[in-house]
């Protein structure tokens, strides 16, 4: 505040040389594992300034790192923000108040600094320290002439007056994490504590929440919880999915956002959220952008809104973040989808352009160019989807697994509701977020041969049972109704016996083990004929797929003279 009229002078903890002192110490101590980090902190000359400067979502997964229970020095020294902050994050289920977890932080912040802790929650948090005191306590008040034995033992009673009882917890009485014995002798000394404090207002504590309507309560408390985290990026739900909702880049681009200019150093107030602009990509396109736009911006605002569009992915995917590792999966995805977006706008004579990139970050919110990307997602999607409904293969009652591992992992990845990538363990996961154009590219190759593949089964009428087991998929089914229309058995059933099948391969087969070309010839005429096509029109639509068929045939079976072939390992054809 100015005193006599004159402006104040700034501390050295908020000038210039001192935020930027407490900014690299911020980023030491968050590169460092939680035990370090601990011990950096605390041998910080001003340790409490340091804690105080964090972000609230940075001290929280910094917390969660070292262990609440090991954390208690930082709790101790947290500002009140961000104790409303954990607060906030930890003891809700969705729109519920978690009741354990509310007793697990009060029982940690007590033990971490008692006397703050109860200042605290009877100055600033007694809408959360009523509903405490309703959900767990019976209130009975003792007439003057009234015989306190009365009270059966459960009663308990700190002035003979306000007698009191534990209510049961919904679930089993735990122990709290070593952070107190039990959930009754915690209360207990709690209640001495608020009294010790202000008798008058724990009394009246008391008593408001003996008639507390904790339904009504807990709504109200969800409503300001609602615009705090908001103003982190931690947006209501049913506002947080908008990040999902199809913006296609000619929209964008009518939009024309223009980015507020940043303030000045000297103006700015809180801190960035470190961790989340830590996971900024080092390459890709949203990297290469970014290299132009740090060249002539600062990229704190930049950071600033990464930081909240991950906590916005966050609220949208119903994940909670309470490790690096859960906070790092967000903002890999935020940053694919942004180098996705960028791609789509940003591509000049076939190849990203970083300068057109940048002037897109500069002009336009990332969670736009989110949006530009999931687009792309969204129609690959409802492809998939419009296909599906009235594909070949579904109306013969066949599973997604006809279409062999890449197929059903491909389609089984795009009809799920928030699409993701087939990477078959290429980096160590089956799936993983889309991260490039490339990603999409390759998966609508995929779905486009898939479905190129079903149009032309269903034109060949194919009348043979279809039994839908793990054996039977599109390549066996195929293969075995060219074997029996070369040997004339027919198309009314579907497996050959291992004899035709080796008298089949001998005329397969040239001398260096490579499908005669005149039997690839006559395999594209089959196709054609049975599916009432040119040749030209079948080649068109499936060279790709079917070159890699006959490779696979010729790597498979090659080598394998016809009369040693066994059933037991014949699994591009259909043997009885």
């Amino acid at each position: 505040m100015a005193i006599d009229g004159k402006k104040p002078v700034k501390s050295p903890v908020t000038a210039s040389g001192g935020r930027e002192a407490l900014a690299a110490a911020r980023r030491q101590v968050l590169a460092l594992p939680g035990g370090q980090a601990l011990e950096r902190i605390l041998d910080h000359p001003r340790p409490a300034s340091l804690v105080q400067s964090f972000a609230e979502t940075d001290l929280h997964l910094l917390i969660h790192e070292i262990g609440p229970a090991d954390a208690l020095p930082l709790l101790a020294m947290a500002s009140n923000d961000q104790l409303q902050y954990l607060l906030d994050a930890e003891t809700w289920n969705a729109d519920r108040i978690d009741g354990a977890a509310l007793t697990r932080w009060i029982a940690a912040m007590m033990q971490a600094a008692a006397e703050r802790t109860v200042i605290y929650l009877m100055q600033h948090q007694r809408e959360f320290l009523e509903y405490f005191l309703a959900c767990n306590l019976e209130l009975r008040i003792r007439e003057h002439d009234q015989d306190p034995s009365v009270f059966g033992d459960e009663w308990f009673s700190l002035d003979n007056v306000f007698y009191l009882r534990l209510r049961p917890e919904p679930s089993a009485d735990e122990a709290l994490d070593g952070l107190a014995d039990d959930r009754g002798s915690f209360i207990h000394g709690f209640l001495r504590r608020l009294a010790d404090h202000d008798y008058t207002l724990f009394r009246n504590l008391l008593l408001e929440s003996s008639v507390l309507l904790p339904a009504e309560h807990e709504e109200e408390m969800l409503r300001q919880r609602t615009v705090r985290l908001a103003e982190k990026g931690f947006l209501p739900f049913d506002e947080a999915v908008g990040i999902y909702l199809p913006l296609a880049p000619e929209a964008l681009d009518a939009r024309r956002t223009q980015r507020l200019a940043p303030l000045d150093p000297d103006e700015t107030q809180l801190p960035v959220p470190r961790v989340a602009a830590g996971f900024l990509p080092a390459s890709g396109a949203f990297a290469e952008a970014l290299a132009v736009y740090a060249a002539s911006g600062h990229l704190e605002p930049i950071e600033a809104e990464f930081a909240a569009l991950c906590n916005r992915l966050a609220v949208a995917d119903r994940r909670v973040v309470r490790q690096r590792s859960d906070l790092a999966a967000l903002a890999r995805k935020a940053a694919g989808y942004i180098g996705i977006g960028l791609e789509r706008m940003a591509v000049v004579n076939g190849r990203f352009d970083p300068a057109r990139g940048a002037a897109l970050i500069r002009r336009h919110h990332l969670e736009d160019v989110f949006r530009v990307a999931w687009e792309g997602l969204w129609n690959l999607k409802r492809k998939a989807e419009r296909w599906q409904r009235r594909s070949w293969y579904r109306q013969r009652g066949l599973r997604l697994t006809f279409w062999l591992e890449e197929g059903t992992g491909v389609v089984g990845g795009l009809l799920i509701k928030r699409p993701l990538f087939f990477d078959n363990y290429r980096s160590g996961v089956l799936y993983r977020e889309f991260e490039t154009l490339a990603d999409l590219a390759a998966t609508e190759g995929v779905l486009d041969a898939i479905m190129a593949l079903d149009a032309l089964l269903a034109r060949m009428t194919i009348t043979a049972p279809l039994t839908p087991t793990g054996a039977l998929n599109w390549k066996n089914l195929l293969l075995t109704l060219w074997v029996r229309d070369c040997l004339d058995l027919g198309a009314e059933t579907l497996p050959v016996d291992l004899d035709a099948l080796r008298r089949f391969f001998a005329e397969l087969w040239t001398t260096k083990g490579k499908i005669r070309q005149v039997r690839r010839r006559q395999f594209l005429r089959w196709l054609a004929d049975r599916s009432d096509q040119s040749p030209d029109a079948v080649s068109q639509a499936l060279a790709p797929v079917l070159e890699a068929l006959f490779q696979e045939l010729e790597d498979e079976y090659g080598a394998v003279a016809p009369e040693a072939l066994d059933q037991r390992f014949v699994g591009l054809f259909l043997v009885a």
